[in-house]
């Protein structure tokens, strides 16, 4: 059975290939297709199991520690779980509940906490979504979600200019990484991209303006290569249907032309702001509820 939605901002068929590399497939029966969606289109998803599907995929890569989240937003992020998936705070056992089943193992680890304490603490939080549907709760978790910089990103290793970078596509366009793969290097958003192309182990991005130099990245493969550039050009025709493009060429002034450079390097800055934002928010409720413990100075040097 194909799970598919009218709405193609959201309807995206991305899998996860036999050696676990994200990649496109073709529509065949019996297929099961993964939905991501647009951060900017979270908000507005209709249908309940798209919806249910996106969370439950998303709490999966949270809870494994693919996508990483600090320890504050996981308690958050646990809180609308119980929400979702057991209803309001007054019918809820916290005592019984396996917290390894709604929190990162990492965060767990760093934390001596007794099942009583992890209990307490989701119940303070919980206790702040009373009333939500549980479908309200699974949107206002991937409305949190989307915030972590590593949500809705493929990693790719590559060498560009010598350098070790990892390669991050997403439905937005492609990033740069090289230091962490929480903070991009370089942000291309798809606006500014007019071509991708891979020849061998070379996967290579061109951008709008000519003047600005493409950016050429040497994959593992040509198997990799020919992997990355599928499931950029699928976003990339994605970020097209669901966006108004003119149909005719544009001159570019100097003046545009600079805008562009200012906007390239200020792109990075605006994500973080974004980031720190949602950051200074959950600090702002953890301050009303109970804290989480510090970690000795032991527990920090293991």
């Amino acid at each position: 059975m194909i799970v598919a939605q009218q709405k193609s901002h959201y309807n995206v068929n991305r899998t996860t290939s036999a050696v676990g590399w994200v990649c496109w497939r073709r529509l065949r029966p019996s297929s099961l297709v993964e939905l991501v969606p647009l951060q900017e289109e979270i908000g507005k998803l209709s249908d309940n199991v798209a919806i249910s599907l996106i969370y439950n995929q998303c709490k999966k890569e949270i809870v494994a520690g693919t996508i990483f989240c600090p320890p504050e937003t996981s308690i958050l992020l646990a809180s609308y779980v119980l929400q979702a998936e057991e209803g309001d705070w007054p019918i809820v056992d916290y005592y019984s509940i396996d917290p390894g089943s709604m929190i990162p193992g990492n965060v767990l680890s760093q934390y001596t906490m007794s099942p009583i304490a992890w209990g307490d603490s989701l119940k303070d939080w919980h206790k702040d979504h009373e009333g939500l549907t549980p479908i309200e709760a699974q949107i206002e978790y991937l409305k949190i979600a989307q915030y972590l910089g590593m949500y809705g990103v493929s990693y790719f290793k590559a060498k560009n200019g010598g350098e070790m970078v990892w390669v991050g596509i997403h439905p937005k366009g492609i990033n740069i990484y090289q230091e962490t793969l929480l903070f991009p290097k370089t942000i291309l958003k798809w606006v500014f991209i007019k071509m991708v192309h891979y020849s061998c182990k070379k996967f290579i991005v061109r951008l709008v303006l000519e003047t600005v130099q493409e950016y050429v990245f040497q994959m593992k493969n040509l198997r990799t290569a020919r992997l990355i550039f599928e499931l950029a050009v699928g976003y990339h025709h994605l970020h097209v249907q669901n966006r108004y493009l003119p149909t005719q060429p544009r001159l570019y002034n100097e003046l545009e032309k600079e805008k562009f450079k200012e906007t390239t390097e200020e792109l990075h800055s605006i994500e973080t702001t974004k980031h720190e934002s949602i950051v200074r928010k959950i600090k702002k409720r953890n301050s009303t509820y109970i804290q989480l413990p510090t970690l000795k100075e032991e527990d920090i040097s293991d």
